[in-house]
């Protein structure tokens, strides 16, 4: 069943960053293998995953450090609660709005707006800090292109067709290579001879790390890629797991049975958080489990209820070895 995530970096962000998914079960974190990717510091690898049910999808926080909210209510983590058009999904600062839709659009697989680049390029330049990918001459100071807007495929060489042209003498006479949009990155093509740091470049496209040099082999100048993109993946991708109940390694999950308990309500959350076409619901019954297989080690500590139940039995047994005692010394003597 397809649907459409649209992301804001804050409730003050005027622009979102759509995604689109069609599977029955979609796993949204910062860990780059996960069906949607939020490039965010606070978020878990794994946050949280919805899965189709019917007409409706249902939405369960997989244990992430900061906890998950469906419209301004705190989940318990591994519970299933349903989710509707419109309902918002709030991740710290993050806010997710879910919409059920009949078909996925025409070319969204191939189109050339990739949201986790633009949400990294929205955070790089909140820091200030520079956003765009470049291509650079490497013996020409100043000498730069932004290849950040490029579409879905960009064609670089010296000659009129290219779309990027480059100085006579860049590359050698008719060569050219192409710079294609891939989710999260940029790759290099090219079906002529190519070097890419120093070594030559196959047939198949190649993605492009932080910072590269490219060059013809045939004394044509440098070029200089650098994405500034790749830089913070790449640290995002260094922070430790930060999963509070950690990694569940054999968890059985059930969405048949129903808890009508309701939600935490959650601290600082603005009055108007919520859908716009109504308002947030407290009693909303949340899905949960119908068995869960969790390890001590998973769960981090007991609880109050298994302390007192040990010490109750305890006593208990104490209790019995202490009967048991007094009638044998009356049967003996």
């Amino acid at each position: 069943m397809p649907i459409k995530l649209t992301v804001w970096l804050s409730a003050a962000c005027e622009k979102g960053h759509v995604f689109f998914c069609d599977s029955d079960e979609v796993e949204v974190g910062r860990s780059p293998g996960v069906d949607v990717q939020l490039p965010v510091s606070f978020v878990s690898g794994h946050q949280f995953t919805l899965v189709a049910e019917g007409d409706a999808f249902l939405l369960s926080d997989a244990g992430s450090t900061n906890g998950t909210a469906l419209n301004g209510k705190r989940l318990a983590p591994y519970a299933y609660v349903p989710v509707w058009n419109g309902d918002l999904i709030g991740v710290g600062e993050l806010l997710i709005q879910i919409e059920i839709v009949p078909t996925l659009p025409d070319g969204s697989a191939t189109t050339s707006e990739d949201p986790v680049r633009g949400m990294v390029r929205e955070v790089l330049r909140a820091r200030g800090e520079a956003s765009e990918a470049t291509l650079e001459l490497a013996d020409a100071v100043g000498t730069r292109w932004s290849v950040e807007d490029m579409g879905a495929t960009l064609r670089v060489g010296c000659d009129e067709d290219a779309q990027l042209r480059l100085p006579e003498g860049t590359l050698s006479a008719g060569r050219s290579f192409f710079l294609e949009r891939r989710p999260g990155a940029i790759a290099l093509r090219s079906s002529q001879a190519l070097w890419l740091d120093g070594e030559r470049l196959g047939v198949e496209p190649q993605a492009l790390g932080a910072a590269h040099e490219i060059g013809d082999g045939a004394g044509g100048a440098s070029l200089r890629f650098r994405d500034p993109l790749r830089v913070y993946l790449d640290e995002l991708a260094r922070l430790p797991e930060d999963r509070r109940h950690g990694a569940a390694e054999h968890v059985h999950l059930s969405t048949q049975q129903i808890d009508t308990t309701g939600y935490g309500e959650i601290e600082g959350a603005p009055p108007d958080f919520g859908p716009p076409d109504r308002p947030p619901v407290p009693a909303q019954p949340r899905l949960r489990h119908e068995s869960i297989e969790v390890s001590l080690r998973e769960r981090g500590r007991w609880g109050a209820f298994e302390l007192w139940t040990i010490v109750l039995t305890l006593l208990v047994a104490l209790g019995g070895v202490i009967v048991v005692y007094f009638v044998l010394r009356l049967a003996i003597f």
